[in-house]
């Protein structure tokens, strides 16, 4: 299921709607669906942490290519493999806000460190 719906129903001999039909159709189909494309995620990530650990690849096995693992796992799990987090807030700031939020950091910092170095004084 690595390859996709696509590829299933070229190999199965049906078209892609009737694959998402069934699916609508059938929860042990879905359920089925879902499962093939964790194994297929799971046989991934595992090739991956192959190479990222520098384990070597067994007798027969080809060596995987990072770039596809990382394609892979960036495309298929977005929420856990990303190169950025958005976040959104519901506020306007202003420079003001951000620079008087910055002070009121630096200050408890400084607090911080003057009470660590009085205990360490003590």
């Amino acid at each position: 299921m690595g390859r996709g719906i696509t590829t299933a129903a070229r190999f199965a001999g049906v078209s892609r709607q009737a694959i998402y039909k069934r699916m609508d159709s059938s929860k042990k189909f879905r359920e089925d669906i879902e499962e093939a494309k964790a194994y297929a995620f799971d046989c991934v990530e595992g090739a991956f942490w192959d190479l990222a650990t520098g384990n070597p690849p067994g007798p027969g096995k080809k060596a995987a290519n990072v770039l596809a693992a990382i394609y892979y796992l960036k495309n298929r799990d977005p929420k856990n493999w990303c190169d950025k987090r958005d976040v959104e807030h519901s506020e306007e700031l202003t420079l003001a806000q951000i620079v008087a939020h910055a002070d009121k950091l630096d200050a408890a910092e400084a607090a911080k460190k003057a009470a660590e170095k009085a205990k360490k004084a003590a």
